[in-house]
């Protein structure tokens, strides 16, 4: 597993640039391995699927669904209404850094704040929090930085494109060329 920068400067970058999130003490959004977090929920059932009389809490995995070796973008979250989550707050899954076939992408703070950017106009525009404004971004800026995101995760992503990249493949040869016209210059 590569990474292009350190969790801990891409996890200060975060702090410094969005602030704390609602309980005012941790960071408003973090880049952590999904393999690593536990949380504590109510449990009313046992491992082996029988109801317990009297709910527990148990540490459990928080990302089962997540592959243990990828990153992923939280945001840290008020809990609101019934829930089996023990904690007034709690970090919620904002992106996982893979590509749109599943395979792990290293994180990166550039990828993190065109995420969150992409979040807080969304939120603007249905009136929850004011906009994040960026002084020096322009829609240009903006749409050109989304442009090199895209090429720097995606890149050539088409079937002989795959293929090639995992060595195997099939092409098409009944696709006929005429080589009997050379080039003259």
């Amino acid at each position: 597993m590569e990474l292009a920068e350190s969790i801990d400067s891409i996890n200060k970058w975060l702090k410094d640039s969005y602030g704390y999130g609602p309980d005012g003490i941790s960071p408003a959004w973090r880049v952590v391995l999904a393999g690593e977090l536990l949380e504590k929920r109510w449990m009313t059932h046992t491992d082996e699927g029988w109801e317990l009389m009297c709910p527990e809490i148990r540490e459990v995995r928080k990302y089962q669904h997540i592959d243990r070796n990828k990153y992923v973008l939280e945001r840290q979250v008020p809990v609101v209404g019934e829930t089996d989550i023990t904690t007034p707050v709690s970090y919620e899954p904002a992106w996982t850094f893979e590509d749109r076939h599943g395979i792990y992408l290293p994180p990166k703070w550039e990828a993190c704040r065109i995420i969150i950017d992409a979040i807080y106009m969304q939120q603007d525009k249905a009136g929850f929090y004011k906009k994040y404004d960026d002084p020096e971004a322009t829609n240009e800026a903006r749409l050109e930085k989304i442009q090199h995101m895209e090429e720097i995760l995606f890149g050539n992503e088409t079937p002989v494109g795959d293929a090639l990249a995992h060595k195997f493949g099939v092409t098409d040869f009944n696709q006929k060329v005429d080589f009997s016209k050379e080039k003259t210059q």
